[in-house]
């Protein structure tokens, strides 16, 4: 009895979870903190280690040209959470490319 009610503890705390990563305005304090606890999670874990074995090094480097590097992380390209298609919605990518896009990414919503 005890392992159903940590399978249902668990279902109901990433459903809040997947709540809040929907209804929050992103870029958010509160929707960061959410984005923060979803990329602990083991769905996380497991689909980001899924799409850089598939696509080890970075795509963005690919797109832009540049000699490719290792890919590091997995960027969301849609944000579909818990339901992340690994071609569609994940790019693999360095540390660099990432960050420059997402510094990017900030400066269009400070506006």
């Amino acid at each position: 009895m005890q392992h159903a009610n940590r399978t249902d503890a668990i279902a109901a705390s990433l459903s809040a979870l997947h709540r809040d990563l929907v209804r929050l305005p992103r870029g958010g304090k509160r929707w960061r903190a959410a984005f923060a606890r979803y990329r602990r999670t083991d769905h996380w874990r497991a689909r980001s280690a899924w799409k850089l074995a598939i696509f080890p090094f970075c795509q963005m480097c690919m797109l832009m040209g540049i000699r490719q590097k290792r890919a590091t992380e997995v960027h969301h390209s849609q944000y579909n959470f818990f339901n992340e298609a690994i071609i569609g919605d994940l790019v693999s990518c360095c540390k660099v490319c990432h960050l420059a896009h997402e510094q990017r990414r900030m400066r269009k919503y400070r506006k």
